[in-house]
């Protein structure tokens, strides 16, 4: 496969592959497709809200791709997207909602924790701090 990652895996990646098993083994198919279905949507709703922003913050960016209809600047393929996306978070459960924003949240939250006991990032991950060197040196 092309697009898998060929570096080493981290001791999370199993405990990852547990967790979903798990939450998929004891729930029903259906409720697990809907709180996959918000994380979806949630994505799919960021990137229309960037892809707006970007456009209207710098609209003489070099782009490898055109949006049309562009009304004053504004994407409106991309507004209505994001409109869509949060749209059809109305067809979902509560329960499926409230369990894939509290999903959303911990993984926010872990995302600014190390995986490492010494505070040291992940292999292959690169800090701020480190970009940051890279470029000066």
């Amino acid at each position: 496969m092309s697009g898998a990652a060929t570096g080493p895996t981290t001791p999370a990646e199993p405990h990852h592959a547990a967790a979903v098993l798990g939450f998929a083994l004891a729930s029903e198919v259906g409720f697990v497709a809907q709180v996959t279905n918000f994380a979806i949507f949630v994505a799919f709703a960021i990137v229309n809200g960037a892809v707006s922003r970007l456009q209207l913050r710098d609209p003489d960016r070099p782009s490898p791709f055109r949006l049309p209809l562009a009304v004053r600047g504004v994407p409106a393929t991309a507004v209505l997207g994001g409109v869509a996306a949060l749209g059809l978070m109305l067809s979902l459960d509560a329960e499926a909602v409230a369990l894939g924003a509290a999903t959303l949240a911990i993984g926010i939250a872990l995302s600014f924790t190390p995986l490492r006991g010494d505070g040291t990032p992940p292999h292959g991950v690169t800090t701020r701090s480190d970009a940051a060197a890279g470029a000066s040196a």
